[in-house]
């Protein structure tokens, strides 16, 4: 599972518990993971459109926060 998530560059979190979460990485400039930002919210929100406006959104800002630590993407 985890080289599912390293190649999608994200990972979605569905649980019962009326929850799901939503997690992307923040990286340092050499590229390794030094944090994650991750959102959670009712699963009974959890449309194919809500999902794509929240990965979007938190891709953004892992984007421009990994920018700040120095990193480069390929």
């Amino acid at each position: 599972e985890l080289e599912s998530i390293k190649k999608k560059g994200f990972v979605i979190v569905r649980k019962r518990e009326n929850a799901d979460v939503v997690a992307v990485p923040v990286r340092s400039s050499d590229g390794n993971v030094i944090a994650s930002i991750a959102s959670s919210y009712p699963n009974f929100r959890s449309t194919k459109a809500h999902l794509n406006k929240m990965l979007s959104a938190l891709l953004k800002a892992s984007d421009e926060l990994s920018k700040k630590f120095g990193y480069k993407a390929k």
